[in-house]
Parts: structure tokens; sequence; C-alpha cells
């Protein structure tokens, strides 16, 4: 049985690895991740959440200080959200999670 199950998941993996869906996925994941600008108001972003972090050990969620830093963080996810790769990619997650949400929900319907 263990065995049976083990193959028919190898083909599984393999033919998610092959579907159309997870190649696009992968493509707009190469072109992000080759994108000087939004890498750097990803950067940029991961650090005022840093930031963020820091100062709300000593200061109230609601001070001037912690507001304005979280005006920045959306700030920078309004621009990286912005950029149309960004949107192919968010797209072409969603596509791939819905495969996945369907395979599990027939894997598990029984």
């Amino acid at each position: 049985m263990n065995e049976v199950v083990s193959e028919l998941t190898y083909k599984l993996k393999e033919e998610l690895k092959n579907s159309i869906e997870y190649k696009q996925l992968k493509q707009f994941e190469k072109e992000l991740e080759n994108n000087k600008d939004i890498q750097l108001l990803v950067y940029k972003k991961d650090m005022l959440i840093v930031k963020l972090e820091d100062i709300l050990k000593y200061k109230d969620k609601n001070s001037v200080e912690v507001l304005m830093i979280q005006k920045e963080i959306n700030d920078c996810l309004t621009k990286i959200n912005s950029f149309e790769i960004v949107q192919k990619y968010n797209k072409a997650l969603s596509e791939f999670n819905a495969l996945l949400d369907k395979i599990n929900k027939e894997i598990l319907s029984f």
C-alpha cells in the first residue's frame, strides 16, 4: 500500500510540475526575481516591517511613529502591486492554488 501511495504521489507531483499553471507561476516568479525595482521595494518593505516590530516594543500601536511606518509599508505594497508582473504572478499563484485545492478536495472526499 505504501509503495502504491508513494508512486502515485510522485506521479501527481510530476503532473503538477508539468502543468500550465505551475509553469506560468515559475516564469513570473523568475521575472519578479530579476526585476530590480520590485526587489528594492520588497527589501524596503521588509526593513520597514522590522522597524515597525522594534518600535512596537516600546510605542503604542496608535502612536504617530507606528502609524507613519504603517503608511510607508502600505505605500510600498501599493507600489509593488502596481507592477503588471506582480499582478500576473498573483493571478498565476491564485490559479495554481485553486488547482491544489481541487486536488485536495478530490483526495479527501471519500
